[in-house]
């Protein structure tokens, strides 16, 4: 995370709509993370744009990837 964010606090609010899960089908899920600086920075830097986008790809190679029963896309379409 490099020393950009607080590496001791974090917030993840996973949201999972089970009443619509079915095989075959794309289900709701939604995933928030809140990410505290650990210093200034302006939030439309290029800094921290290319940090949340390698934290995101790998929550999602290594975490949503891996499961056997669930094909996880970062969109609904």
């Amino acid at each position: 995370m490099d020393d950009l964010f607080l590496k001791s606090k974090q917030i993840v609010d996973l949201d999972i709509r089970t009443s619509g899960i079915r095989p075959n089908k794309r289900s709701y899920m939604n995933c928030e993370i809140t990410l505290f600086l650990n210093k200034e920075e302006p939030i439309k830097s290029k800094n921290i744009k290319i940090v949340v986008k390698d934290i995101l790809n790998n929550l999602i190679k290594d975490s949503f990837k891996v499961s056997p029963h669930f094909n996880f896309y970062r969109t609904k379409k």
